[in-house]
């Protein structure tokens, strides 16, 4: 069952930040990022469903996924609050302000996933065809499980080229936030059989992100491989989005989690 995990609250304003996580990186992978946006008001997390359902499907509709937050918030929340999220949580987000705009003050989405239309329609037929062939599921589902401990796993992933633009101290975060005690030492919560599904079952947004009328401010990734030069011209040509570029890749809240912060605190207190 998901709920509102409350991360900090500050009396310094009155803003109500929801935070929404990527694939793979459960919430407490973001700490330093959220720690640095903590005079903006209370910040709430949310998990999605890979980390409070264990049997994972094949494919899942990420509507799914934002009809969660979209149950949550209607239940925990009495005014409307700003969404947050990163890379997955960035493109829910942006579902949500769509299918319940009451709900939402605003929407800040870092690097989140907005595939063009003809690369999408190839990816869900690819998907389709050969759902475990793709490199990206093949890596999550070879993806290690288990480590005999937090400091073994933190030291299988030093090594990943994947993490090399993120501090030692980002890296522990998300080991620690990742990996449960286990009988072997510690396990991966979020399994790379969700984690696959995730991948299978990419959204199409572009209709959705023309009938946005509230804030949304988009941050991307330089470097990314999500949020491509294509993708960054649409996204820009869209007069009801604001779009701003960062010296990172896809995972620049971990990256840069200071100069992203202030990003987000800046687009939030000038709305």
């Amino acid at each position: 069952m998901q709920t509102l995990s409350l991360h900090s609250d500050s009396a310094e304003s009155s803003e109500h930040l929801v935070f929404l996580h990527a694939n793979g990186f459960p919430p407490g992978t973001y700490a330093s990022f959220l720690e640095a946006l903590k005079t903006l008001g209370s910040i709430s997390t949310l998990e999605h469903r890979p980390l409070w359902q264990e049997i994972a499907p094949k494919f899942l509709s990420w509507e799914v996924y934002a009809e969660d937050a979209i149950k949550t918030l209607r239940q925990e929340v009495r005014e409307p609050v700003w969404l947050v999220g990163h890379s997955m949580g960035g493109a829910i987000s942006l579902l949500i302000a769509h299918k319940a705009p009451e709900l939402v003050k605003g929407v800040v989405a870092l690097d989140p996933v907005t595939i063009n239309s003809p690369f999408l329609a190839w990816s869900r037929l690819a998907f389709r065809l050969w759902p475990n062939k793709p490199k990206m599921i093949r890596g999550a589902l070879g993806r290690p499980h288990d480590f005999e401990s937090h400091q073994a796993a933190f030291e299988f992933y030093r090594g990943k080229r994947a993490f090399a633009a993120i501090a030692d101290k980002e890296l522990m975060d998300y080991v620690v936030a990742a990996h449960a005690p286990s009988d072997q030492g510690v396990t991966l919560r979020f399994s790379g059989e969700w984690e696959a599904c995730v991948y299978r079952s990419p959204p199409s947004l572009w209709s959705k992100l023309r009938k946005l009328q509230l804030p949304v401010h988009i941050l991307g990734g330089e470097s990314s491989y999500v949020i491509t030069p294509a993708v960054v011209e649409r996204l820009r040509s869209y007069p009801n989005l604001q779009m701003e570029m960062m010296d990172a890749g896809h995972l620049l809240p971990m990256e840069k989690p200071l100069e992203t912060a202030a990003f987000v605190t800046r687009v939030i207190e000038m709305s």
